[in-house]
């Protein structure tokens, strides 16, 4: 199991077949949590036979998200999974040349309902390190959020594309997710 730490919450992924939790694991290095801790949320991803010598695709796939009573339902051409809020119980079949996008769709959304959980929030913005302060600039795709941290070179970046803020008894604190 690759177990990912994203803003103090762990969320477990467990990938079959063999192979894909190494290529998991490799992408997301940053995130990596080394602790024992059971994760906050378990997600088993599970790669399609067609797949197997293609995880590395990054075709974009629009993945269309139902929220229901007790889950959310996610589907895409080439993916389809489920996250079940009471249990943070979650599973997630690829089986198109879109890999990534999806899986990284699927833990934004697993992301943004541990927020929502956990009274954070997960913001389309980037963000900077500034002499111990965090700077968020929030706006539309293409309104330079990117460049804002591309000519930042004094700044720590946290993320130019989603920043996960979570609340803590001093105020806010500010979080970078995966690419």
């Amino acid at each position: 199991m690759v177990t990912l730490s994203l803003a103090g919450w762990r969320i477990g992924l467990e990938c079959r077949p063999a192979g894909v939790e190494g290529v998991v694991a490799a992408r997301y290095a940053a995130f990596v949590g080394h602790d024992e801790a059971a994760p906050d949320a378990l997600a088993t991803v599970t790669l399609g036979p067609e797949m197997a010598g293609a995880a590395a695709g990054e075709l974009p796939s629009p993945m269309r998200v139902t929220y229901q009573r007790e889950a959310v339902l996610l589907d895409a051409p080439g993916a389809y999974g489920r996250i079940t809020r009471g249990s943070w119980k979650a599973w997630l079949e690829l089986s198109s040349d879109a890999f990534y996008p999806n899986l990284e769709y699927f833990l934004r959304v697993l992301c943004a309902l541990l927020a929502y959980r956990n009274g954070g929030l997960l913001m389309h913005a980037a963000g900077l390190l500034v002499a111990g302060q965090v700077h968020l600039f929030i706006g539309h795709s293409g309104s330079g959020k990117s460049t804002a941290v591309a000519l930042s070179p004094h700044a720590v970046a946290l993320g130019d594309d989603l920043i996960l803020l979570r609340s803590e008894e001093a105020g806010w604190r500010a979080y970078g997710t995966p690419p």
